[in-house]
């Protein structure tokens, strides 16, 4: 396959509440097509952001014919302050709305996008996300969970950054007053019963930000539910590798992505 560079769209929507614009861009294939099948991907932090700059993940995605949909929800950075702090305590929420609706948005504006192939993914936060998504939603043909937060109580105890990052976001501590039914109104991992999305999730052995247990936690509860999914673990992988792991990893990564969504095109 020749790879090139893809074409980038940007849009810009209100938000549910009127508060915010929410802005997004489109990566489409060069391929020439009626319809793309579209994967929605969502940033890790929450207080990263995506940009007009070049993403290999994306450009290699579209080099094999899938429209990229990536959306800066409230909490992402480069908005100012009242944006960013705004998802927290609230995560799960209008965060969740702002990707919806940009989602919608573009759906509607780009006529070429396929409403019937649409898939989901994310890494971190985004994986995070992806995993509520999902256990709020059966819009997505196939999912790809990536080093995901899925229970915020086991995640404040274990991972290198828990307390700290934890009380940060959500608002309040896992010991304070109702901490404990606060965390676990937040996890994914409460909704795990409502996931009827194929899905794939991905993991680095020796991440110590995202561990596998938030992993192997979400695995367990989907297949308990009788729902398509598998679990891959990569070896000597921490939590950034797919930006900075072994080469060989990182081609294993993206072709296990793109063979998750091919087996489920309808």
């Amino acid at each position: 396959m020749n790879h090139e560079f893809c074409s980038s769209y940007k849009f810009s929507t209100i938000s549910k509440d009127n508060l915010f614009n929410i802005n997004g861009w489109l990566l489409l294939p060069n391929q020439k097509r009626d319809k793309y099948p579209t994967i929605l991907y969502i940033h890790g932090g929450p207080h990263e952001t995506y940009g007009e700059s070049f993403f290999y993940e994306f450009q290699f995605l579209a080099n094999h014919g899938y429209a990229i949909l990536f959306i800066n929800p409230r909490g992402s950075s480069s908005y100012g302050q009242a944006f960013e702090k705004a998802s927290v305590g609230r995560v799960g929420k209008e965060d969740f709305a702002d990707i919806m609706i940009g989602l919608d948005y573009a759906l509607n504006k780009f006529k070429h996008l396929d409403q019937n192939n649409l898939f989901i993914a994310g890494g971190s936060y985004g994986g995070f996300m992806s995993s509520w998504i999902i256990s709020h939603t059966d819009r997505f043909k196939a999912a790809i969970v990536q080093r995901p937060i899925v229970d915020w109580h086991s995640f404040y105890g274990t991972s290198d950054i828990g307390v700290r990052f934890s009380k940060n976001e959500l608002g309040l501590d896992l010991y304070d007053k109702y901490g404990l039914n606060f965390y676990w109104n937040r996890s994914p991992l409460k909704y795990v019963h409502n996931i009827h999305t194929p899905t794939r999730i991905q993991h680095g052995e020796w991440d110590m930000r995202c561990p596998v247990n938030q992993s192997e936690a979400l695995f367990q509860g989907i297949k308990c539910n009788n729902v398509e999914s598998d679990y891959i673990r990569y070896p000597q992988s921490f939590h950034g590798f797919s930006r900075n792991g072994l080469p060989n990893l990182r081609v294993t990564r993206m072709n296990d992505i793109c063979e998750w969504f091919n087996i489920h095109l309808n």
